[in-house]
């Protein structure tokens, strides 16, 4: 049976046309689909058709038969995503990066690392550690948010207003376009002026702009001691009194900072089973985070009393 551009095959034919279609190139179908968790949306595996390419090479293959035939792709990354990107209809191919995920080469001595897309964050946290390196970029998913999913989704995270999104960690990338050719920029250095920076298409683009396969991504040094602290302050301008205090501390690094609204705490609280029985009703909540080089200078900044920088109350972690 053949088939004109524009029109759409069904899951079977899908199956069958592109099993074979590359050596590196992994076809799973509806009966495959059917045992497995589809993330945060029912229907991400709506479309009944995944394709795992172990390869850029074998995702270019996938694209370009798309492409000449007229059918949609859906990339899917760690399915954590809470808007619906990663749904999936029927006569849609899945492109899913779960087989792209090898680290492919570690710098420790320039700090950067290369990576393809399915590389779970954690992953590369875990494994860049060993070298007293950390990612500038941190998120609650991490264990499974892929790198080329923070990529595509600009994710942003609690570090970012030291380090920025995942724009300003992103150092090259390469990716597959719509038409099945490659795009290749995989630069290891910040200072490069050398005309337009074509990879910030693909940084928040969603996929639109191309399948995201390798990212090279500069690291940040990881200071040993770390302490964290939960606080209750009155309004945003307490927080961000409190964010400066620590920011001021010659002792300490500030990691991390996140801000939660009354309503947005006392809900989060109350599906975790979390005691907010300290937080005044109408506070806010203010996560930070600290590192320092040393146990006892990590210790330093919870001696002095935090409410003279806004805070009501706090529960620490050493």
């Amino acid at each position: 049976m053949t088939h004109e551009p524009g029109t759409r095959f069904t899951a079977t034919e899908l199956l069958e046309r592109l099993s074979g279609l590359h050596p590196d190139l992994v076809i799973l179908g509806p009966t495959d689909l059917k045992g497995r968790h589809p993330g945060e949306h029912a229907d991400n595996f709506a479309g009944g058709v995944m394709a795992q390419p172990g390869s850029t090479a074998a995702a270019a293959a996938l694209v370009s038969w798309c492409a000449a035939h007229d059918v949609a792709i859906v990339p899917q990354g760690g399915l954590t995503g809470l808007v619906g990107g990663n749904v999936s209809h029927a006569g849609e191919v899945i492109l899913s990066s779960a087989r792209l995920n090898r680290i492919v080469a570690l710098y420790p001595e320039e700090m950067t690392v290369t990576v393809e897309a399915g590389v779970p964050l954690e992953t590369l946290q875990q494994a860049i550690a060993a070298h007293g390196l950390t990612t500038g970029i941190d998120l609650g998913s991490r264990g499974s948010a892929t790198i080329g999913g923070m990529v595509s989704t600009n994710a942003g995270g609690i570090l970012a207003f030291r380090n920025g999104v995942m724009r300003h960690q992103v150092l090259g990338l390469e990716a597959v376009l719509p038409s099945g050719d490659v795009f290749s920029d995989l630069t290891r250095v910040v200072k490069v002026s050398a005309g337009p920076d074509l990879k910030h298409l693909f940084i928040g683009g969603e996929g639109a702009f191309g399948f995201v396969t390798q990212v090279v991504l500069k690291l940040e040094p990881q200071r040993p001691a770390r302490a964290t602290a939960f606080l209750g302050v009155a309004d945003a301008a307490s927080a961000l009194a409190v964010i400066r205090h620590f920011r001021g501390l010659s002792s300490v690094t500030l990691e991390g900072a996140e801000m939660m609204w009354p309503r947005y705490i006392r809900d989060g609280a109350a599906l975790k089973g979390f005691d907010l029985s300290w937080l005044d009703e109408d506070a806010a909540a203010l996560l930070i985070e600290v590192s320092a080089e040393t146990v006892e200078a990590r210790r330093q900044p919870w001696k002095k009393d935090l409410k003279r920088s806004g805070s009501r109350s706090a529960s620490r972690a050493a």
